[in-house]
């Protein structure tokens, strides 16, 4: 059975513990608080999300932490 994901949104949330150190990795910006907002799509296949799964995601929101 094949389900057609045109209309459907995916949405995907969590912690992602080490992906920050994928990024810098990649970009050298350690120094950076919030190194995620510089996520792409191959850093979530180096964390090993499957390739045929993230390219769903079209659209990225990466949040701040929450403060009080």
């Amino acid at each position: 059975m094949t389900i057609p994901t045109k209309k459907i949104v995916f949405v995907v949330a969590g912690v992602f513990h080490g992906l920050d150190k994928i990024i810098d990795a990649r970009t050298e910006l350690s120094t950076s608080n919030s190194l995620l907002k510089y996520a792409e799509l191959g850093d979530f296949v180096n964390y090993r999300f499957k390739p045929e799964f993230i390219v769903m995601f079209t659209y990225r929101n990466i949040m701040d932490n929450l403060n009080k």
